[in-house]
């Protein structure tokens, strides 16, 4: 299971957030993604969090573009 959260398009490529499941396992996926003909590929560029911490992730984003 793949669900697309956020995608944030750029020249070659996007920023691609996605809430995932391997192995029984949910986890947010936040990675850099490259042209590759006409798809995209994900690279090595990223990271994963448990589901759980998206509230504290995006409370402190919040955060941060209100005092920048």
């Amino acid at each position: 299971m793949t669900v697309p959260i956020f995608e944030h398009r750029k020249r070659r490529g996007a920023r691609v957030i996605v809430l995932a499941e391997l192995g029984g396992t949910r986890f947010i996926d936040f990675r850099e993604w490259v042209e590759d003909g006409d798809d995209l590929k994900a690279t090595k560029k990223g990271c994963t969090m448990p589901p759980d911490v998206a509230s504290q992730l995006g409370e402190a984003l919040l955060s941060l573009s209100r005092s920048g």
